[in-house]
């Protein structure tokens, strides 16, 4: 909590123009917000440097809205103006720190999204309610994140979709615009919303990033089909039994004493043909080798049978792990 001394109060209403009742509001706000001494770098910090050496009692020097602040830990002795010459460099300070500072910013879709996309005859009332997405998005909000409604609802539809998301607790910072901090930061505000994250049902993976459970489990049973693994579908202990054969086959590769991730690369030595063991993922199509290759076998076979037998696994790892939070240590087991 800031003080501020009677001095300090005279010169805030000389040089700022604010009431006595207002210098101790100010100065608490240029004592959280404003740039510190260790912020600073060239002209700049030599500038506040100087100022320590000047003002003996001070010990905490804060700039903030083009005027300096002398305290004395937290008690404001004195305010001035900042000189003209460092006032575009403290600027820009300024609003590099509030973005170091930022929130999380999220763009989410409403129809599809949040909640189900509705057939055209019904639209626009919203389909029922996707609560692990709206669950999760409250969550991030908890948490401090910025949230932006994005949407091609105008006008009475974007009406509705905002009261129902309302009604499940969500309340938007923005509504199919961008949030002021960034239109400052770019000093435009383009048609693109800027976000962190964006949360579309028309999403796609960006090409080599990371599959998510759900896509895993379709890829890979599309694959086995493709190669003819379910022409004649095996029984599902058969399936099982060779979840079980590639983690063993992992075990093995562990008692070889074989690298985590390994490759046979092929070349030739004096005109013949040859074969060296290289350590990591393979760059030219060569086979994975590997115990961590074998646990990857393993999860493609258990995200191929989920494909044949139509499970959606992802809600029920996250169902999975999240009742495993709850239990005790070790589970209440030895090891």
């Amino acid at each position: 909590m800031a003080h501020v001394t009677d001095h300090a109060k005279h010169r805030t209403k000389e040089r700022l123009g604010l009431s006595k009742r207002l210098a101790e509001k100010n100065a608490e706000k240029a004592l959280r917000e404003g740039i510190r001494h260790k912020d600073t770098t060239g002209g700049l910090h030599r500038y506040v440097e100087s100022l320590y050496w000047r003002h003996k009692t001070a010990n905490n020097i804060r700039i903030y809205c083009n005027y300096v602040y002398i305290f004395s830990y937290s008690l404001l002795i004195t305010v001035f103006a900042l000189p003209q010459k460092y006032r575009k460099t403290a600027e820009k300070l300024r609003k590099r720190l509030k973005m170091k500072k930022r929130k999380k910013i999220i763009a989410v879709d409403f129809d599809g999204t949040l909640f189900e996309q509705m057939e055209e005859k019904d639209w626009p009332t919203p389909g029922a309610p996707r609560q692990a997405v709206i669950d999760y998005v409250l969550e991030q909000q908890r948490q401090g994140a910025r949230l932006i409604l994005w949407t091609n609802r105008t006008g009475r539809p974007l009406g509705i979709a905002v009261q129902k998301c309302h009604e499940y607790g969500i309340e938007f910072d923005a509504i199919n615009a961008n949030l002021p901090e960034m239109i400052e930061k770019y000093d435009n505000d383009c048609r693109k919303i800027f976000a962190d994250e964006y949360i579309d049902d028309r999403a796609i993976p960006m090409p080599g990033s990371a599959l998510t459970v759900s896509e895993m489990v379709r890829e890979a049973h599309a694959n086995a089909a493709k190669h003819g693994f379910w022409d004649d579908p095996p029984e599902l202990g058969t399936s099982i039994a060779l979840i079980h054969s590639e983690l063993s086959e992992a075990l093995e590769e562990i008692r070889q004493g074989n690298p985590g991730m390994w490759y046979m690369k092929h070349g030739t030595i004096g005109g013949e043909p040859a074969e060296k063991m290289e350590v990591g993922l393979p760059k030219d199509g060569e086979k994975p080798e590997g115990f961590i290759t074998e646990l990857a076998d393993a999860v493609i076979r258990i995200a191929d049978l989920c494909g044949y037998l139509g499970i959606d696994l992802a809600p029920v790892i996250r169902a999975k792990m999240e009742y495993n939070a709850t239990r005790p240590y070790k589970h209440g087991k030895q090891f």
